[in-house]
């Protein structure tokens, strides 16, 4: 595959091409589209979208089947966002949008099918995770909600991806969880040619193992696998490798907390190809798996970047190796200007920006006024886990009642040796915060404590987390810091 090493000069006519087709829209009247020429006059004539709620009314005009709000082209769809922190989010889907999607997509199965031919030899497994809520549409018709991921694909690319699916789509018509796993599982022990895995979070396929090895005697029973592979699972037990022979390749997010479950991932899926996931969200792609490694989505849309440490915004041609920047976005779909809080390090800019991804700004617990922020938890966790080899990851918990508030050091490993230790060395790191060191001095907060925590409870924090804010199985993050009592809440002091 060839690469356009004009990146930036394709940002620019990306751009262009929004603000002379949006300019007679609701939004692009009110922020000067038709008058804008350059970079520069766009970033004077629109502001940042920090929270969803500077265009929430804009998204309320268009959910009740106004036209022509954010973007000439009518809306196909909202998808909800799996927010956390508060109402969830409807982003708008234009034709125009998914074709953005379509590009970045085509991009990583030909630079798949370059890098491991084998991967898509045989038939695939795409993350198809059990609807929380019920299908519905908005005020104005508009429906709200994608299944899975081959509705991001073309009709032509998705006819293909379903004959070649390990699962069918009719396990999403399942009546609860335990019979969505049931059928998914027994379909995809069934499928004797699986060369290709496709999940978001490596927890996911945690899960599902989980599921299996847990269930195994019901899956087998359901499955329509020949009864001699049958008797060699019950003999043997099940194991991936020894079971898929063809598969080659299984694809997830390996950045940020997604970390944390690689050693399980590894050790379940010894010998097979573990490719990073490009970095995609609800509202936009922003990475694409290529050889180079995950390369700036340049073709999909338009994107800024603001520098973590400076607040400078720049545009893709102006980073610089080695800084960490937060991706502002423009998309199809009629986000101007979206702060994503995704938070990428530049790994390296020829042939093209490669960007890997380190977490995400904006979560930031304020009890006492101490403002501890999610990503020095991030660099907390690396700096504790070259500390000790055997720490899995690790998750700040905080806790606040009529008696007193702190936070719990959630250690997740299964062979710790001095915790003792770790737990001085993150005492010390967050008395660096002079906002945090002056509430413990004057007993505001608690000192820090640590817990263990097991691989398999982390699982179920996962779990429990999800299921508590309405997020899919398959697109579950655990934050690094964790809201407010939510650990104390849900799981017992000596668990």
């Amino acid at each position: 595959m060839k690469y356009h090493h004009l990146h930036d000069k394709i940002q620019k006519e990306i751009l262009m091409k929004y603000l002379l087709k949006n300019k007679d829209t609701t939004y692009g009247k009110l922020h000067n589209f038709g008058k804008i020429k350059s970079l520069t006059e766009y970033r004077e004539n629109v502001s940042v979208i920090e929270d969803f709620g500077m265009i929430q009314k804009y998204i309320d005009q268009i959910s009740q089947g106004h036209q022509s709000i954010l973007t000439e082209e009518p809306v196909l769809a909202f998808e909800s966002t799996s927010g956390s922190t508060g109402k969830a989010k409807l982003i708008p889907y234009t034709g125009g949008l998914k074709k953005e999607f379509q590009k970045a997509i085509h991009i990583w199965m030909n630079e798949l099918n370059w890098m491991r031919p084998k991967a898509l030899a045989g038939k695939a497994y795409w993350s198809i995770s059990p609807p929380l809520k019920d299908k519905y549409s908005t005020e104005g018709g508009i429906p709200v909600g994608l299944e899975s991921d081959d509705e991001y694909f073309d009709p032509v690319s998705r006819f293909i991806i379903n004959r070649i699916m390990a699962v069918g789509k009719n396990v999403m018509q399942s009546k609860d969880f335990h019979e969505f796993y049931l059928n998914s599982t027994a379909q995809l022990l069934a499928c004797d040619t699986l060369s290709f895995i496709s999940v978001w979070n490596p927890s996911f396929i945690i899960k599902s193992d989980h599921f299996i090895q847990k269930n195994l005697d019901e899956i087998l029973a359901k499955s329509t696998l020949p009864k001699a592979k049958k008797e060699a699972i019950v003999r043997n037990g099940f194991y991936w490798k020894n079971h898929f022979t063809n598969l080659d390749t299984l694809s997830c997010w390996t950045d940020g907390q997604a970390k944390m479950w690689l050693p399980q991932l590894e050790k379940m899926f010894d010998g097979i190809h573990i490719q990073p996931k490009g970095l995609l969200s609800t509202e936009g792609v922003i990475t694409t798996p290529t050889r180079f490694g995950n390369a700036l989505a340049y073709t999909s849309h338009f994107y800024e970047f603001r520098n973590i440490r400076t607040g400078e915004i720049f545009d893709s041609s102006d980073l610089s190796i080695g800084e960490k920047y937060e991706v502002i976005l423009t998309n199809g779909g009629g986000l101007y200007r979206y702060n994503t809080r995704d938070v990428v390090l530049v790994i390296k800019l020829k042939p093209l920006p490669i960007l890997q991804f380190t977490g995400r700004s904006g979560n930031v617990v304020d009890m006492v006024g101490e403002k501890v922020d999610a990503l020095s938890i991030q660099i907390l966790s690396e700096i504790l886990m070259k500390e000790d080899r055997n720490l899995q990851s690790v998750l700040l918990s905080p806790y606040k009642d009529e008696a007193a508030a702190g936070y719990e050091l959630l250690l997740i490993s299964d062979h710790i040796t001095d915790f003792k230790a770790l737990e001085r060395k993150a005492s010390i790191f967050l008395n660096e915060n002079p906002y945090y060191k002056q509430a413990v001095d004057i007993n505001q907060l608690k000192p820090l404590c640590s817990k263990i925590v097991s691989s398999k409870t982390l699982l179920e924090i996962l779990v429990n987390y999800g299921q508590y804010f309405q997020i899919r199985d398959g697109d579950v993050k655990l934050p690094v810091l964790l809201p407010v009592n939510f650990f104390r809440k849900n799981f017992r002091s000596d668990d």
